[in-house]
This record gives structure tokens, sequence and C-alpha cells, in this order.
């Protein structure tokens, strides 16, 4: 009877821990705007959400990943948000974007663990822009 009553009380704890996911970052800005991009989460409910934290990853991630640590990545802006059904993380830089080629490395972090994630993003001019 012990074992039984450990493992269901051991069972409810680890309800409260939770997977989490994360996708393909969706780019909703262009060339010479701030940047403006989501990155969706999957497995996560409103009360999880206020549980993740987001940040740039650790100057010497970076420098392993030979990523450098420019003006606009140091300064991006990561923030888990809940719309509706869907859950994300908005990323956002206080400066434009000059360069075609945007890389960094997110950290997220929550209590059942913590993923580091390389992305580049790729940004062309707005559409009415081209020629």
């Amino acid at each position: 009877m012990k074992k039984y009553v450990i493992g269901v009380l051991f069972l409810s704890m680890t309800t409260h821990l939770f997977a989490l996911g994360i996708g393909n970052i969706e780019l909703r800005s262009h060339l010479n705007e701030y940047l403006d991009a989501r990155i969706p989460l999957t497995f996560v409910d409103s009360n999880d959400l206020q549980q993740i934290r987001a940040t740039l990853a650790s100057f010497e991630q970076l420098k392993k990943a030979k990523i450098e640590l420019t003006p606009l990545i140091r300064h991006l802006h990561f923030q888990p948000v809940s719309a509706g059904k869907d859950s994300y993380i908005e990323v956002k830089s206080e400066e434009l974007v000059k360069d075609t080629i945007v890389e960094f490395i997110i950290d997220i972090n929550w209590p059942g663990g913590q993923i580091l994630k390389h992305y580049t993003l790729f940004l062309d001019l707005p559409n009415s822009m081209q020629y």
C-alpha cells in the first residue's frame, strides 16, 4: 500500500512539470523595420506561460556558436504571450534591422527544463520597395 501511495504522489507532482515545445520562428517584419517575430510554443497553458523565462543566450554561448553580439541582438526583447489558443514568444528589437541576416540564440527556461535554440533570420525589403 505504501508503494502505491508514493507512486500516486509522484504522479501528481509530475503533472506540474510540463514539456515545452518550440516551433519555427515566424518573421513579421522586413529590412529597415524594427524586428518583429514570433516563436510558437506548444504544450503550454496560460498558467504555465507565467513560469517561462526567455532571454538572449549568454555571451559564452553566442561566442561558442560564432555569433557576433551586435547592438541589435544585444537589445532584443523576448516576451511569452498567450492569444486565445495560441502561445508564443514575441521577439522585438529596439533598433531598426539594417542587416539582411540576423542570428541569435534564445535561452528558454521553465520549471521543467531549458531549451537553447539557434535562429537565423533572412530579411528582405517590403514588397512595395522591391524592384
